[in-house]
């Protein structure tokens, strides 16, 4: 997967207490994998450290097929996993305390903050050799299905991300983005590909030593979700130059039209690099990306496919669209093309179900010059009165004209329901959609909430926005 030997005297990760050179990353996967059960089933629960990154890197090095989780998963979906999937190597951080109560492991090794266990209940299961990652296809460990990631999926879509961010070993990067979801993944395979520099940090923006160490190691490359750079915009860091930083680069969801003008403004005056891009895990993260040099004239575009990809418009009888401007669904073809879901171990070994094909759900629709623009989610939908109503379009609407990300829809029986954190805004949300939409008033019902719930990648938690009203 990767040459730590081509860039052994660089360092490859870094916090504020340690560091850890490529040549140590050659050294570890060779200890690692001598403790652990042979190219067999390990379940990791990751969080954003040295030792977190370093383990998953070693598994993936040595082939070992991953089953990667965030480390705050809930103990009975915890449970749940361990029973459909019957993991034969455990990694973990060592504060947690779960598998102390649970004989079926031993402790067999201990690396940084991390440890090692072995299932002594002996199920041999043969894995596909190219099976490398099973991972979940959102933020949320609500559902314990997951997505077949291969070797190949992984390198094709490390390969098409480096063609056009062009990263070296001169690029240095800070990373709070949780490692199980794909992008945060992705961060590190293509950094460690080039050889660069991974600054790892569980601190917030909002904390002044995020800061600190982002100066100290002159960061010169960012990546975030919309949720990322809207609190950047609340820090108001696009007032001013931040001389190191040079690229930028989101994905995760669709930042407004109105945001991503403000953001050319900076670009623009400070001479930087800004990239837009959309995928999904289903499709090892990455489908589109829109260059940085049509930042300002394709505002709102999610540009076009990665190289080696292809994208399609199809109607809802699958017939390909060829009209510009004209909304279908979004279907991708590539390499990087996951092998499909499973649901328990029984699946894990079932053939390719995409054959290197998905049908995304996401509705776009396509310029004459090939750009494509995303209107709105398949699912994502509400019959009002016999309408159907796009809920993305409301969020958007509403975003957009109170200069806020604070905002999310749901649907209900008959009713819309908005969720806000901004207080005392009823009255001026209706009065919004009454002047903006042909939609009846009466079809919508206003919620304050103290924060939007968001997942562990930054989107909004509409599973736990349901509960809330």
């Amino acid at each position: 997967m990767w040459n730590f030997n081509k860039f052994r005297n660089n360092i490859a990760l870094i916090d504020e207490k340690d560091k850890v050179f490529y040549r140590d990353l050659i050294i570890y996967s060779a200890k690692i994998e001598k403790k652990l059960r042979k190219k067999s089933l390990t379940l990791m629960l990751a969080d954003n450290s040295i030792g977190s990154i370093v383990c998953y890197v070693s598994l993936i090095k040595k082939r070992f097929p991953v089953l990667i989780l965030d480390h705050r998963i809930t103990t009975k979906f915890l449970k749940d996993i361990l029973k459909l999937y019957k993991p034969e190597n455990i990694c973990l951080p060592n504060k947690n305390s779960f598998f102390k109560r649970n004989k079926d492991f031993k402790f067999v090794y201990k690396f940084k903050s991390f440890k090692f266990l072995k299932n002594i209940k002996k199920d041999p299961f043969k894995v596909n050799d190219n099976l490398s990652i099973l991972a979940t296809t959102s933020g949320s460990t609500g559902s314990v299905k997951l997505i077949k990631q291969s070797y190949n999926n992984i390198k094709s879509n490390t390969s098409s991300i480096l063609q056009y961010l062009k990263l070296n070993k001169n690029s240095v990067t800070i990373t709070n983005l949780p490692l199980s979801y794909t992008f945060g993944m992705s961060i590190i395979n293509t950094h460690l590909q080039v050889g660069s520099k991974i600054v790892v940090t569980k601190r917030t923006m909002f904390e002044k030593k995020f800061w600190k160490v982002f100066k100290k190691n002159q960061i010169n490359t960012i990546y975030g979700v919309p949720y990322t750079y809207e609190i950047l915009d609340k820090l108001n860091f696009f007032s001013k130059n931040t001389p190191s930083l040079k690229l930028f680069a989101q994905a995760g969801g669709k930042i407004t039209e109105k945001f991503q003008k403000k953001i050319n403004l900076y670009i623009e005056k400070y001479k930087k690099f800004f990239f837009i891009m959309y995928g999904q895990a289903e499709a090892t993260t990455r489908i589109s990306y829109l260059p940085y040099e049509k930042f300002a004239k394709k505002i709102g575009s999610i540009g076009v496919p990665i190289v080696g990809g292809k994208i399609k418009l199809v109607d809802e009888n699958n017939r390909i669209i060829k009209k510009a401007n004209t909304v279908g669904e979004i279907v991708y073809k590539g390499k990087n093309v996951c092998k499909g879901y499973v649901f328990d171990r029984n699946d894990i070994n079932k053939k390719d179900q995409w054959n290197g094909k998905i049908f995304t759900g996401d509705l776009a629709k396509r310029d004459k010059e090939g750009f494509y623009y995303i209107v709105g989610r398949k699912k994502r939908f509400s019959k009002i009165y016999g309408l159907n109503i796009n809920l993305e379009e409301i969020e958007n609407l509403l975003k957009t004209k109170f200069n806020s990300p604070d905002f999310a829809t749901i649907p209900s029986t008959n009713k819309i329901k908005i969720f806000t954190s901004i207080q005392d805004t009823d009255k001026k949300i209706l009065d919004c959609l009454k002047k903006n939409t042909n939609i009846h008033i009466s079809s919508f019902k206003t919620f304050f909430v103290k924060k939007i719930p968001k997942l562990i990648n930054g989107k909004i938690d509409y599973k736990e926005l349901s509960n809330y009203s």
